[in-house]
């Protein structure tokens, strides 16, 4: 049986909490530090409705000036 995958793009301001909230949810710890990155992505295995996911996560940050 193939898993499900699914994809995330999350879209913000720098120093908004977009990593850490990922981050949290793929480790169980929400970081406080702040590292400034411009596009990360990360993968997380997620339980959905008792099977597992496959889940990307694209986090970018948007430039303002």
């Amino acid at each position: 049986m193939t898993r499900k995958q699914l994809k995330f793009v999350v879209v913000g301001d720098g120093a908004c909490g977009k990593t850490s909230l990922i981050l949290a949810q793929a480790g169980g710890e929400f970081i406080e530090q702040y590292t400034p990155t411009a596009f990360d992505d990360y993968a997380i295995e997620a339980l959905v409705n008792g099977k597992t996911v496959c889940v990307t996560v694209i986090v970018i940050d948007i430039v303002t000036y």
